[in-house]
């Protein structure tokens, strides 16, 4: 077995991208449950795992890939929260930061004996029916919070708290249910959850944390709860394999590229992609962003590439004793620099974060500088800036196919049939500024559901003639003028049948707009 796990990186180290598919199929899943365990964003957890089987495939001294990959997947990890401390200190951001310094606590403490998601499986199994339906439908089969609202004919925040009080009862470090009484915290975290908290609730919520000790804890067990329960039940299929393979090995040859013609030295921060919130005023649906739909660029483009260029994650003089993914050993404190923070005081309950409403305070948090000396280059996310967009990734990184539609033609913008997940568009650079989009599908796709908060052409819902768009009367495209300096996230559910119940795949595109 291990002549054979051997040859199969040697394999896929050379460009052999059936065998590190292989190793993916096998390890993949345990790979997401470590990173849903103590990443803050999903988004990320997408970028790390690249970033992992990029960093695999680029080993060559390594006979143990389980012991490898294990101890890849925490540095990796720790790294990451590491730096997300930072910028949430410089960006003054109260609620990130609380959950990543009981994260960052918790991933620098000796491993339990048992994963957490062995333990957040052992309560599932334990929890009621209802509960435990009203969490399948979530985290398994992608259903919206807003559609099981209607389905049920209850009210989105009777029903939010229901499942808030659903994932506090699968907590492998019980933090307490929510109160009966309380609406406030279950539907803001619910919003934080699908990325549509506005500003002004996001600053009730970070204040109504730093009031309440109990209520920090809740909303940070929640978050993370999230996370791992949609690593957890949310499916892991052979397009996700593909997917990862695809975009793991462009990371490679990328980075090698990059290598090549670096040279001196310097230190290099990791660089997390940003992650845009949407703001609205309104009661917005959960939506899941399905890791299946990745695409290539955009990770090139963010953290995974500028730890695989610079070798951070091969780090030649560690000494880390392998452990089995499932129970996620600790590879001891990382030599990145933490940041100039109030330091963690020790629990004072077991299992209970001992952090205090006051450490939360902005004013309390001093912004350490971030900008550093690079021996080479990370690219940014591409701004298309004439015709020339990035190349559609194949079919298997992504199936659905956002277009830019002049609303005045009612014709695609030439150079602009098929948006990158992470695009910035200049509409100096347009014939127009009425735009519309078009999402194109193949024929199994019957319906459609999509967000974009902040689109004041319609309201979100389902799509279900072809072709789908925002708003549009058969090929009569409906004009919408979009914000300069404002970033839209556009999030696609594509379904089997013709009412939007069967979400077969979710998607979601960064767009901004400029000047």
């Amino acid at each position: 077995m291990l002549i054979e796990q051997a040859n199969h990186k040697q394999r896929a180290k050379t460009g052999d991208d059936a065998a590190l598919a292989e190793l993916v199929r096998g390890h993949g899943r345990s790979v997401r449950l470590v990173l849903g365990t103590y990443v803050d964003r999903w988004s990320a957890v997408e970028q790390l795992e690249i970033a992992l089987w990029s960093a695999v495939r680029l080993e060559t001294n390594h006979a143990d890939i389980t012991g490898l990959i294990t101890s890849r997947t925490r540095d990796l990890a720790l790294r990451y929260l590491e730096q997300a401390d930072r910028e949430a200190i410089q960006e003054r951001d109260v609620l990130r930061r609380l959950v990543v310094q009981v994260a960052l606590e918790d991933l620098r403490a000796p491993p339990p004996p048992v994963a957490p998601a062995d333990l957040v499986q052992q309560r599932l199994q334990q929890v009621s029916e209802a509960q435990h339906t009203l969490l399948d439908l979530y985290y398994t089969r992608a259903v919206a919070l807003q559609h099981l609202a209607l389905q049920r004919n209850m009210l989105l925040d009777d029903l939010a708290l229901e499942s808030c009080v659903a994932r506090a009862a699968c907590d492998w470090r019980p933090a307490g249910a929510t109160p009966a009484g309380d609406r406030l915290l279950p539907s803001l975290t619910e919003d934080l959850l699908s990325d549509s908290l506005d500003p002004d609730s996001r600053a009730l919520l970070a204040t109504s944390v730093t009031q309440d000790l109990g209520r920090s804890v809740r909303l940070e067990r929640q978050v993370r709860l999230h996370l791992l329960l949609r690593a957890l039940r949310g499916p892991f299929t052979q397009h996700d394999v593909q997917a990862i393979t695809a975009a793991a090995a462009g990371l490679t040859d990328q980075a090698r590229t990059q290598t090549a013609s670096a040279s001196g030295s310097g230190r290099t921060r990791m660089r997390q992609s940003d992650i845009t919130r949407s703001s609205t005023s309104n009661r917005r649906p959960v939506s899941h962003q399905r890791a299946a739909n990745r695409q290539p660029l955009l990770i090139m483009g963010g953290i995974g590439l500028a730890l695989v260029v610079l070798g951070v994650l091969a780090l030649p003089g560690r000494s880390t004793t392998p452990n089995q993914v499932t129970t996620a050993s600790t590879t001891g404190p990382s030599e990145v620099e933490s940041p100039v923070a109030p330091p963690l005081p020790s629990p004072a309950t077991p299992g209970v974060s001992a952090l205090r409403p006051q450490q939360l305070t902005p004013s309390t948090a001093t912004p350490v500088p971030t900008t550093v000396t690079a021996t080479t280059s990370v690219p940014e996310p591409r701004v298309v800036e004439t015709a020339t967009v990035a190349a559609t990734p194949s079919s298997a990184a992504r199936i659905e196919t956002v277009v830019l539609i002049n609303a005045d033609t009612d014709q695609p913008i030439p150079g602009y049939e098929s948006l990158p997940q992470d695009v910035t568009i200049r509409l100096s650079q347009l014939p127009t500024r009425r735009i519309n989009f078009e999402f194109r599908a193949p024929p199994e796709i019957k319906s459609m559901i999509f967000t974009i908060p902040g689109c004041s052409l319609r309201k979100d819902g389902v799509e279900k003639g072809r072709p789908f768009s925002l708003s549009n009367t058969g090929p009569d495209f409906k004009p919408w003028t979009p914000s300069t300096n404002k970033t839209y996230t556009l999030t696609l559910s594509a379904c089997s049948d013709d009412n939007g119940q069967k979400v077969v795949r979710r998607t979601s595109w960064q767009i901004r707009f400029s000047e």
